[in-house]
């Protein structure tokens, strides 16, 4: 992906796939809420923000190494 117009694009594909994603967990945490009480549901969303976490970090050390393996 050496192009940066394609970059440009997938850029912005995944700024609105993380756009689409936070306007969709509102309504479910309302949702989960209500179905299992907001305590459980907060917990659950609080585990789930750590892990969402974690594996960003881990994501993105992995496409830091690979640009770095490719510049080599």
């Amino acid at each position: 992906m050496d192009d940066p117009a394609l970059q440009d694009r997938v850029a912005r594909i995944e700024r609105r796939q993380r756009l689409l994603l936070a306007g969709l967990l509102l309504p479910n945490f309302y949702a989960a809420g209500e179905l299992f009480g907001y305590w459980t549901a907060g917990a659950a969303a609080a585990a789930l923000a750590v892990l969402a976490l974690v594996a960003l970090v881990v994501v993105s050390r992995r496409r830091a190494g690979d640009a770095a393996d490719g510049a080599t």
